[in-house]
Formats: C-alpha cells, structure tokens, sequence
C-alpha cells in the first residue's frame, strides 16, 4: 500500500503534464469525436474515483494506527510510520474534496433553475421547439432537461438576426445534437470529477471541445454541407465579439453552464470542420497518433484503478493481521 495508494495521483499529474495533455487535446480533431467525448469524461471519472478511494484508504490506515497506537505491521513483518501523518493530511484533502464537490452540485442547480427561469421568457419561433428571447447578445444554447422540464434550444433575437436562414438552420442543428446526445450530462461528469480531483482542471475545456466537436459533426450531416456550418459557426461567434451588450439577470447563466455554439475554440472547430475531406482522404495519417494517445490515457487509467484496488487488498491484509482481542 505504500506506494498503490499514491499511484492514482501520479498517474492524474502524469496526464496533465504539457506533453500528455497536447497530445489528448487533438483526439476530437483525428477521431469521431463521439467516442472520443466518452473515452475524456470516463476517464476523468475513474482518475477522480480513483484518487477519491486513495485519500479514503490513507484515512482508513491512519485511523486503523491511532486506533492501535501504533504502525500496523503487515503479514511479511512491514511497517508504515508514516501511515498516520499520511492520513491526517488525506483527512484534509478529502474534506476540501467533499466540500467542492458539495458547491459544484449546488452551483449547477443554482444555474439550471435560472436557465429554466429565461426559457418561460421566451416566445416561440418559426421552428417548433426553437424559443427566441429579447436579448441583443448574440448566442444559441441549449439548455439541460430536467424532469417536468424539457430541454429546448434557446436563441437570442440577436442571434436571429446575425444569421440568414441556412446558417440558422446549421446553428440550430448543432444545438439540437447537444440536446439529443445529453452532452450535457458529459459536463456536469468533468464538472464533478475536477471537483473531486482538481488536477484534471486543464481537461474541462478539452471535454467542452470534445462536445461541440460532436455537434459540429452532426449538424454537418444534417445539412449536408460542411462549409454552411462552418460560415455559420464563424458568422456567430464574429456577431458575438461585435456585440457590446451583455445578458444581464437570470440569462448571464446562459452563457456559462450551457452549451452554445460559439464555445469552445471557435476558429479551430472551423478548421476542424474545413479539414475534414482531408481527413477522409488521408485517415491513416491522423489516426496513428491518436490511437497511441487513446492507449497512453486508457493505461493510465488502468494502472490508476490497479492502484487503488491494490493499495485497498493491502489496507485488508493489514487489517487482518491485527491480533483479535
């Protein structure tokens, strides 16, 4: 257990580090970004788990020796000395674990009462489903279904208005896909991992990718022109910068939690979108590269997991070998 029970923290700060990250960060851009989306955020999951379970085991032996007064002493005749500092600071860090985690899930919920709050404002629009608010920011979200509450795409008059009728078709597609696909579940996963595991911060922005990647995609096939959704993603996100105004109230959480399309790095998801014949083409040399960095992450993820569960057996053995009074 003295080494397991920090195998998933290393292997967590393994992947952050600048050369792991870049090489993960271009899945969604060499592969179908769909499993890439769930190849992220499960992973995420198990590191989170995995080094949540960590701090609990560390706990668990520094409890088990202040219990006995003394290190445990394993069958093979080892010892761990430093069980009990160990898990004093693991009693800390998973508190502040917990505690993030407990403002992550009140956050999101403040913000899906408040999205819900600016769908009742708004009016329908010319497509069924589609609800248009009074808003001269630029922006189309689609906001998460809850139960009684279904999810609707939302655009503002003044994304109306920046679009002409194809490139609003494209946008709309694109929001549609984050509404059939439960993207949105895919965030609140990393939102919940990071909580848990703050080193897994930098990936939040690659799973926010990964998800408009996705949508890009779909809605390249639904229209069947991938240059239309990358005009219209482009015109969007220019019409957005433009605009000097910003939602203010309740529709502010519009443009945080929600998944738009104009997140995420805009002029790569149109290159990304420009490229794709390319890729068709050429698919072996996009996809090497990015079935290594796939291997790289499900090992490390892996080994985390191997980690944990070893470092657990360990724990149990140690336990057992406490004479019974």
């Amino acid at each position: 257990m003295r080494f397991a029970v920090y195998l998933p923290w290393l292997l967590s700060l393994a992947v952050a580090l600048p050369g792991v990250a870049a090489a993960l960060r271009g899945l969604p851009d060499r592969l179908d970004p769909r499993p890439v989306l769930v190849l992220l955020t499960t992973s995420m999951a198990a590191l989170a788990l995995a080094t949540t379970a960590s701090l609990g085991l560390l706990v668990a032996a520094g409890a088990s020796d202040l219990v006995h007064e003394g290190p445990l002493t394993s069958p093979d005749g080892h010892t761990d000395p430093a069980a009990l500092p160990a898990g004093l600071v693991a009693a800390v860090l998973l508190a502040l674990a917990l505690a993030r985690l407990v403002r992550t899930v009140r956050t999101r919920a403040r913000r899906h009462r408040l999205a819900r709050a600016v769908v009742a404002e708004g009016d329908a629009s010319p497509v069924p489903g589609v609800l248009l608010v009074e808003d001269e920011e630029v922006f189309a979200v689609a906001t998460a279904p809850r139960p009684g509450h279904p999810g609707r795409v939302v655009v503002s008059r003044g994304m109306w208005a920046a679009l002409d009728d194809e490139e609003r078709a494209a946008v709309l597609a694109h929001e549609q896909e984050h509404l059939d696909r439960s993207h949105h579940r895919y965030l609140a996963v990393a939102a919940l991992a990071i909580a848990l595991n703050p080193l897994l911060a930098p990936w939040w922005c690659d799973v926010v990718y990964g998800a408009e990647r996705c949508a890009d995609e779909a809605a390249a096939r639904r229209v069947a022109d991938r240059r239309l959704v990358a005009r219209a993603v482009g015109r969007a996100a220019l019409a957005a910068r433009a605009c000097r105004s910003r939602p203010t109230g309740p529709r502010r959480v519009l443009l945080d939690p929600a998944l738009g399309a104009t997140g995420g790095p805009v002029p790569r998801r149109v290159g990304a979108l420009l490229a794709g014949w390319d890729r068709a083409r050429h698919p072996g040399a996009h996809l090497a590269p990015a079935l290594v960095a796939g291997a790289v992450l499900l090992t490390f993820v892996a080994l985390a997991a191997a980690g944990a569960a070893h470092a657990a057996w360990d724990l149990g053995d140690l336990l057992r070998a406490v004479p019974r009074a």
